[in-house]
């Protein structure tokens, strides 16, 4: 004869006993890693927003140097104007990297939004000027802020989901 536990495979873990011993362990190590999770998610958030505010703040001194000498005014619009080409992709980067978390894990897809931000932002720092290369240094500043609009569209929303994903049962809803 057989039990029913071999017969429903998915009821085999029912006549698996544990000691409350070892179910409190299990849930401080769940609620630890949720914990982990979530405030990796809020830091790496912080950085990214902060990153925005910070070329926001600075758009004057960007427009000055990776625009043409025309006006400060123009200056001023054009640096806006790519600051504000960041936040269009971002819808983008929450659907290119939503279908990398789905088939690649959401661990993955956090990890890559994080690395082309960073290399994003490095790079910037290192462009060269109006002055030094003329209007590559426009299309250049341009380029690397839509890459950081997908990273941080893919960030956002990663992070939310990665977040509830990790948190213990029953929490999800309050976690997200």
């Amino acid at each position: 004869t057989t039990t029913a536990a071999a017969r429903n495979p998915i009821q085999s873990f029912d006549s698996v006993a544990f000691s409350d011993d070892e179910l409190l362990r299990g849930k401080k190590q769940c609620r630890g890693q949720s914990r982990r999770v979530t405030v990796a998610s809020v830091v790496g958030n912080v950085l990214e927003w902060y990153d925005f505010g910070v070329f926001a703040f600075l758009a004057p001194q960007i427009g000055f140097l990776f625009f043409p000498k025309t006006s400060d005014t123009a200056q001023i619009i054009n640096a806006l104007v790519v600051f504000g080409g960041a936040f269009v992709v971002r819808p983008f980067g929450g659907v290119v990297f939503g279908h990398i978390g789905d088939v690649y894990g959401r661990k993955k897809a956090l990890l890559l939004s994080v690395a082309m931000m960073a290399a994003s932002t490095f790079t910037m720092g290192c462009l060269p000027t109006y002055d030094q290369i003329g209007v590559g240094a426009t299309f250049l500043l341009a380029a690397l802020r839509i890459i950081q609009g997908l990273s941080v569209g893919g960030e956002l929303v990663g992070s939310i989901i990665y977040t509830v994903e990790s948190a213990p049962p029953g929490r999800q809803v309050v976690i997200g």
